[in-house]
């Protein structure tokens, strides 16, 4: 069985604090990506979700995720706690073998560093989580094609990067004056120099941040929707 919950370590008392740490008072939750193997999950009770059996390449609490990423789904509002997560046996001698993040270690590494981490994060675990969806839609006699599918799809991701991929690909003359503003953008900034002053001025995380904070206050409200319609 794995853990979805662990003693989590803040350092700082003030409300504010824990709420952009992502700490839910004692407890930190735990997310797990699965590399190898499958793991099956029973959500909490009430919830009224069904059992579900997650296999490579998805993640392990993924609407938690996704919500700790700025997205609100309607699935995460009616989680009434976590899920049960339990290693199912391999064939043969194969071993389930998963990676495993704490949501302040998530916080700390991902979302409070400059760049595109965060958002390529966000971009990854939803496509997981909708292929995963997807796949209990499809019939049975169409599994087969779509593991096929699916099995092209992580080849393809899991392809070497061209070693130019990190390169600027234009003539130095050309970043040069990209580099610099015009007199004209100093009364109406182009989008290009819009970008390199979010860039500048790290308002880019500023705002994803603010998109997380709404994330959860929208949550909070789609949860108390739900308790009142569970209690009627």
């Amino acid at each position: 069985v794995l853990e979805m919950k662990e003693t989590a370590s803040s350092d700082s008392d003030s409300e504010s604090d824990n709420l952009e740490d992502g700490t839910n008072g004692d407890l930190d939750d735990i997310f797990y990506y699965v590399v190898r193997g499958k793991i099956h999950c029973q959500p909490a009770p009430g919830s009224g979700r069904k059992d579900f059996t997650l296999s490579s390449g998805y993640f392990c609490d993924a609407f938690a995720l996704m919500t700790l990423l700025g997205q609100t789904t309607v699935c995460m509002a009616m989680q009434m706690g976590p899920n049960r997560a339990t290693v199912l046996p391999g064939d043969g001698d194969e071993k389930t073998v998963v990676i495993k993040w704490s949501q302040k270690t998530i916080v700390n590494k991902i979302i409070r560093t400059h760049g595109f981490a965060p958002l390529c994060l966000k971009t990854v675990v939803s496509s997981a989580t909708l292929d995963s969806l997807y796949k209990e839609a499809v019939q049975e006699d169409h599994l087969e094609i779509f593991d096929l599918v699916e099995k092209k799809r992580k080849e393809l991701a899991q392809a070497p990067l061209d070693k130019k991929a990190a390169m600027p690909q234009r003539s130095f003359w050309q970043q040069f004056k990209m580099s610099h503003i015009s007199l004209h953008d100093l009364w109406e900034p182009s989008p290009h120099q819009r970008v390199v002053n979010a860039i500048s001025t790290g308002s880019r995380e500023l705002t994803f941040r603010k998109e997380i904070q709404v994330a959860r206050e929208n949550l909070s409200s789609m949860r108390a929707v739900m308790s009142e319609a569970s209690h009627v």
